[in-house]
């Protein structure tokens, strides 16, 4: 599909973290985002901001092309190569997030999430500026970087109807929020080297080397294959929600610490997956939303005006899975959209099921029964996109830390030599 495009690993220029004209570069398909999201507020119906967005979409997706595929950002290091993967999805996530502002007809309404005494006197000026945001007025660089920084729409009108998990932190005290996110940060953290460690240490399999292999070790009796299997499909949904868990409570912690933005901006990005009862429950509620509002207007909008809610689904959802095929693509080891992409349309295909279920049985999907159908349709289908990335050695570039300074890898060693005595 794509391998034609896709330059070797090999023939990358190494990133540099210390030079300002890799950064200087990497930064170009943001400036291009910042431009389109600045007209869309400023212009979202007049017919020169309409055809100034229209010239930045190629433009912005070409370079971004260009400047994703053309450096490795793992810096040579091979077993930290999937850095390589999340720069794609990156590369990815720009383009869509350029066709939804290209898209765009009106202006985003900025809807403070609250106002408080508490966070008034604690320097949030939020509600001085919902007036002048609202206005009309040119968009300053500081509303456009708010609304860039606000994927999910927390504070805008087109997150209003996005579920959100109830908030456990204090978020009327910026003290107590910044210790409880402190918490939390340091919490998934481990629980993300956990999951890896337990990943890694899967014995009777070659998942975690460099050069892939099988969830499917054919030595094995079918029970205690399929349950090692299993095992470690659970560690590769593990790893991003408490990686990704991990770096939201990060920008957290920076951008009410420093920047004092009202912590009440910065809900959890995940509502305990694991409690969700339906499919369509789990992704459209449980799971994170940071690229919902480009999912649907780059796969929704154009599904469903083609073919109603079954095309809408599906068109979000395959969209999901050409973003994640771009991070395998960026990886450097080609695309495998029948297994990635095709491990996301499955999910719409659940969706579609639950439909037919409730129409047929008169109630939706729910309750214990509901929660087992979840986790058996996840887990299953969950084997084909894993297969996918495993067998081209992504298992094998997650060291991101070095061994002496990962706390699970600490816990492990201890464990063993407590067992050893």
């Amino acid at each position: 599909m794509l391998y034609f495009l896709d330059p070797s690993i090999h023939d990358r220029s190494l990133f540099n973290p210390y030079s300002l004209q890799d950064w200087a570069i990497l930064n170009v398909p943001g400036v291009f985002v910042l431009l389109a999201a600045k007209l869309a507020f400023d212009q979202p119906r007049s017919l020169a901001g309409k055809l100034s967005r229209l010239l930045l979409l190629p433009v912005g997706s070409v370079l971004a092309y260009l400047i994703f595929t053309s450096y490795d950002f793992s810096g040579g290091v091979a077993d930290q190569g999937a850095i390589n993967f999340v720069a794609g999805c990156l590369g990815c996530a720009m383009v869509l997030k350029l066709y939804e502002f290209t898209a765009l007809t009106s202006r985003p309404v900025y809807t403070p999430v609250r106002r408080t005494e508490k966070v008034q006197k604690d320097g949030d000026h939020s509600g001085d500026e919902k007036g002048r945001r609202e206005s009309g007025a040119p968009a300053t660089p500081g509303d456009v970087l708010h609304f860039l920084l606000d994927p999910r729409g927390v504070s805008y009108d087109f997150g209003a109807q996005i579920p959100r998990a109830p908030e456990t932190r204090n978020v009327n005290s910026r003290s107590s929020f910044l210790l409880s996110t402190l918490y939390r940060a340091v919490f998934f953290f481990l629980m993300l080297d956990v999951s890896l460690v337990t990943f890694q240490s899967v014995p009777g399999t070659t998942v975690s080397t460099l050069a892939g292999g099988s969830l499917y070790n054919p030595d094995l009796p079918p029970l205690q294959r399929y349950l090692t299997s299993g095992l470690l499909v659970l560690c590769c949904g593990a790893a991003p929600y408490f990686g990704l868990s991990f770096f939201h409570y990060v920008i957290t912690l920076l951008s009410v610490g420093i920047f004092r933005q009202d912590p009440a901006e910065h809900p959890f990005i995940f509502w305990s997956p694991h409690n969700a009862t339906s499919v369509r429950e789990l992704w459209g509620k449980r799971w994170h939303s940071l690229l919902r509002s480009a999912f649907v207007a780059m796969g929704y909008k154009p599904g469903s005006a083609l073919v109603g809610e079954v095309g809408g689904l599906m068109g979000a959802f395959i969209v999901s899975g050409v973003l994640h095929d771009i991070g395998m693509w960026g990886y450097g080891k080609g695309t495998d959209p029948w297994r990635v992409v095709g491990f996301f349309w499955l999910q719409s295909v659940g969706i579609i099921l639950e439909g037919i279920w409730r129409k047929i049985v008169g109630r939706r999907v729910q309750g214990v029964w509901g929660r087992l159908w979840t986790w058996t349709w996840v887990m299953c289908t969950a084997h084909i996109v894993a297969e996918a990335w495993l067998q081209r050695g992504v298992g094998g570039a997650v060291n991101f830390v070095p061994e002496d300074y990962r706390p699970a890898v600490y816990l492990q060693r201890y464990l063993a030599s407590s067992i050893s005595r």
